[in-house]
């Protein structure tokens, strides 16, 4: 795992943020739509697609919460322990002397 964006959590909360914005656009129309006279129905749609843009624009901030909380999870695990390093070579003075080799 790296510390790149996950893109498919992004592509799905901007999808639920697009989601939201048409939803709300949607129910903003009807509402218009429904001061006409005879357009009485067009308030009940105006309230389904305003209540699915707030559903999906409430799935978007809980996206972003749980993006942003993983991030920083990611950061303090990786903030953890020393920087990988490299072992010295073992001479062959110490490989005598520890009897390794003759």
């Amino acid at each position: 795992m790296t510390e790149a964006p996950l893109w498919p959590a992004i592509w799905k909360i901007n999808g639920n943020c697009l989601r939201a914005a048409m939803g709300f656009g949607f129910g903003w129309v009807f509402l218009e739509w429904s001061t006409a006279p005879g357009f009485e129905l067009a308030a009940l749609f105006a309230g389904l697609f305003a209540l699915g843009g707030a559903l999906c624009a409430v799935r978007a901030v809980i996206g972003t919460i749980k993006l942003i909380l993983r991030q920083r999870r990611w950061a303090r695990y990786g903030a953890q322990g020393a920087a990988p390093k490299a072992d010295r070579l073992a001479r062959e003075a110490d490989l005598r002397a520890k009897g390794l080799i003759r």
